[in-house]
């Protein structure tokens, strides 16, 4: 009975030698490229497996994998996932960056609270700069026109500072105004854009004051859930404009825009000045 004992507790110390043989164990950090500051709480693991850490508060991370293990997958949210070969390594440290799709889904509320997207519940449309840009126009508003579903602008005219009339969800009232709201920085501001005291004379958006190079987003708050956050001054809707703030970057950046425009007059009418 003593041998048989001896015997079990030598191939249990032989079993646990050789599985530690075929396993090795790799650490490092983990920082953001942004600043270089540590990345607590990164998943690391191991590709094809359910073997896997996260990071400390201090970024560090380590791992017990096997032999046969040839990839370690970091992934955060906001950044980047990234997939690292082992290659024999001990010593894996990773600077993540961070992931513009995520930035993209991010939306700025009421008083200006950015939120993401997915975690609201009523419907918010986003358009960037970007897409701004690519319409050309005195005032932002109408560069809105067939980007954001629902929403209905219809200029007075095509003269310069023409007012424009803004739907969203189409019309809640026939005599009253139908106008969204306008929140430029948190700061709500007057529409305008409807007839004055003046029969026939329609004032101008006052979005026209706002050049449309210094806007970072719009985003278009639809629907009562959403329209609740400003009052009922936004019974009819919400436009929230947040303009360009001061960034830091890396190296000397230039954004130049231009544009030309040449007009000709094709005819003139005929003047009568003989008398």
């Amino acid at each position: 009975m003593r041998k048989i004992t001896l015997m079990l507790a030598f191939l249990l110390f032989a079993g646990l030698n050789f599985a530690f043989a075929q396993a090795k164990i790799i650490s490092g950090t983990v920082t953001s490229a942004d600043n270089g500051s540590a990345l607590p709480g990164v998943t690391v693991q191991v590709k094809g497996t359910t073997n896997g850490t996260v990071t400390d508060l201090n970024g560090k991370y380590s791992l017990n994998v096997a032999n046969s293990a040839t990839t370690l997958i970091f992934s955060f949210v906001g950044m980047t996932t990234q997939e690292i070969a082992i290659d024999g390594k001990t010593t894996i440290n990773v600077v993540m960056k961070s992931s513009s799709l995520a930035l993209k889904q991010v939306v700025v509320t009421a008083l200006g609270i950015s939120r993401q997207k997915r975690a609201l519940g009523y419907s918010v449309t986003k358009v960037s700069s970007a897409e701004i840009s690519k319409t050309p126009t005195t005032d932002v508003i109408n560069a809105l026109a067939g980007k954001v579903a629902g929403v209905r602008i219809t200029s007075s005219s095509g003269a310069a500072g023409a007012s424009s009339f803004v739907e969203i969800r189409g019309s809640s009232s026939i005599l009253g105004n139908n106008q969204p709201l306008y929140v430029v920085d948190g700061v709500p501001i007057s529409s305008g854009g409807g007839v004055g005291g003046v029969a026939g004379v329609a004032y101008s958006n006052r979005t026209i004051d706002i050049n449309p190079d210094d806007i970072a987003s719009i985003s278009v708050l639809k629907g009562g859930a959403a329209t609740a956050l400003y009052g009922l001054r936004a019974a009819n809707g919400a436009i929230i404009i947040t303009t360009k703030h001061g960034k830091k970057q890396k190296g000397l950046s230039i954004n130049y825009n231009t544009s030309t425009k040449l007009e000709q007059i094709s005819q003139v009418p005929a003047l009568q000045n003989k008398y």
